[in-house]
């Protein structure tokens, strides 16, 4: 038997879960044991990206507002925190799992999570509160149309590879050096363009452009 993990079942759904802390990156497909509630809450990733009626409910959202491992916690009330309570956490080997959401008709968030219904091809929605880094990164791996899985030798390992991909589906902010990175790893070139605006106070009179190294 390989090493045992902790799981919880919320609403049908099973979730990998993880103990949370101040300043963590959260990644979709978990949820995350808050110990000061008592209560396992999942990550949902951007709340723009839901309606009122797709709305998922308790669990930690990022939003336009939030800065890099800001969250905001929606927490249940009343009868409706009984699936969400700790005492539903539990263990076990990894190994029996798909057996046992397979037997009771669950759903695996954790591995649903990274895929596509485009088969293998890795297709990340682009939201508008995304910022200009991140949907360049979504949009090029939109036409590219890659099994991700092909890329892997260019990660340090699998892990950094789910991660990236989990990045791209729970968040709406791409730092610079990310952006350099995940371009270097799909082989993505760009050049960006400077210039005046019209009318603008202080015109520097002059258009330039920087392109990306080789």
């Amino acid at each position: 038997m390989g090493k045992e993990a902790k799981y919880i079942s919320i609403n049908e759904e099973v979730y990998k879960v993880k103990k949370f802390k101040d300043n963590i990156e959260l990644e979709p497909g978990y949820a995350y044991h808050v110990k000061d509630l008592g209560l396992v809450l999942p990550f949902f990733g951007n709340k723009d990206a839901y309606t009122q009626s797709t709305f998922p409910g308790p669990g930690f959202y990022t939003s336009l507002d939030t800065e890099d491992c800001e969250y905001i916690m929606v927490r249940p009330v009343g009868k409706k925190k009984k699936p969400y309570k700790e005492k539903n956490i539990y263990e076990l080997d990894p190994e029996y799992i798909s057996q046992i959401i397979q037997q009771e008709g669950l759903k695996d968030v954790y591995d649903s999570s990274l895929t596509s219904e485009m088969g293998d091809a890795f297709v990340p929605p682009v939201s508008e509160s995304d910022n200009e880094l991140l949907r360049i990164i979504k949009i090029a791996l939109q036409h590219k149309q890659i099994d991700i899985k092909n890329y892997a030798h260019r990660f340090r390992s699998d892990t950094d590879m789910n991660n990236f991909k989990r990045s791209l589906l729970a968040h709406n902010k791409m730092s610079m050096e990310k952006f350099n990175n995940a371009c270097q790893i799909f082989d993505i070139k760009w050049t960006i363009t400077f210039s005046d605006k019209p009318g603008c106070a202080n015109p520097m009179n002059y258009q330039g452009f920087i392109e990306s190294q080789d």
